[in-house]
């Protein structure tokens, strides 16, 4: 197993500024790291570039089609169950592991450092969820990228849904599955509404109850299971580093949008999600979450008149 190392600079202070606390799909800054250079257009937006020193790893076996990249902070059994799941319920070959350990003192790095077919990126203090989905994701070369919480377990056929979506029509930049609890009540099936109005479809609502079949153009889906196509890096770049928990995915979905793309919800796929258990581990939660939703309100604060309605 390759192992990679890596310590972070001094944070700076920046600035932060219509979103209630309400349950939350996703995870998630600061710029200036070895290996990628972000630069800001005039609404704060983060283009991302990779360099030479951390590259596009190719490991045994060529290029996969999508790299699956798993953020672990003191998640020991949640992310054996998820790495299970993906191990049983995907075809080899289709797929890249790769996870990010943020300074772990559970002993799950070292666990994940043991198991053959993963390899590790180590971080040297826990730099956040958006910082080490960028560094796993730049450290691949996949056809696609998909950012999976550890407290997700994909069940069977997962995977070829949301690769046939994604690649349908050039304008989809991101897809995403349906997921459910253990209980069988869905936790995540597209956010939809409109920009200043949105909501989380069909919350808690019993999946065998629920006709849920349709594609859906979305504001956003949930991060636990967020894919994205690796040749769109160059245009729309990856997570805005300044969220260090939450609202990045739907930072990322609200600037594909605002960039023509498209965003989908793809039930065919499924996955079931403990809903928050991967983010558990830290007390930090509620200063994370406000400390996102300042900087979201702020930044897309112009796309908020927009009328449509999606979903």
């Amino acid at each position: 197993m390759r192992i990679h190392t890596f310590a972070p600079r001094p944070r700076k202070n920046r600035r932060q500024g219509m979103w209630g606390l309400r349950p939350s799909c996703g995870r998630g800054g600061a710029e200036g790291r070895p290996g990628i250079w972000c630069r800001r257009d005039a609404r704060g937006r983060a283009a991302l570039a990779v360099s030479a020193s951390e590259g596009a790893g190719t490991g045994p076996g060529g290029r996969a089609l999508v790299d699956i990249v798993i953020v672990n902070f003191n998640t020991r059994k949640l992310v054996a169950r998820c790495l299970s799941s993906v191990r049983a319920h995907t075809d080899p070959g289709t797929y890249r592991l790769w996870a990010v350990d943020n300074a772990s003192t559970d002993g799950s790095a070292q666990w994940l450092e043991a198991e053959p077919d993963i390899r590790l990126l180590r971080n040297a203090a826990n730099l956040g969820y958006a910082r080490a989905c960028n560094r796993g994701a730049l450290a691949g070369d996949g056809e696609h990228i998909l950012f999976l919480n550890a407290d997700t377990a994909p069940l069977p056929g997962w995977l070829p849904p949301l690769v046939e979506l994604l690649e349908s029509d050039e304008r989809v930049a991101v897809v995403g599955p349906r997921l459910i609890n253990e209980e069988g009540l869905i936790v995540g099936a597209g956010v939809v509404g409109t920009n200043a109005a949105p909501g989380i479809r069909l919350w808690m609502a019993p999946e065998r109850q629920t006709a849920d079949d349709r594609v859906l153009d979305c504001l956003s889906v949930c991060g636990a299971a967020y894919m994205i196509k690796r040749r769109l890096i160059p245009v729309l770049g990856l997570f805005d580093e300044r969220y260090f928990m939450y609202f990045e995915e739907t930072d990322y979905s609200y600037h594909a949008r605002d960039n023509g793309y498209r965003v989908l919800y793809c039930p065919r796929s499924r996955m079931v999600h403990t809903w928050g258990g991967s983010g558990r581990t830290d007390p930090r939660l509620r200063e994370y979450f406000y400390t996102g939703q300042r900087l979201f309100d702020t930044k897309w604060a112009h796309m908020m008149g927009d009328p449509r309605v999606y979903g």
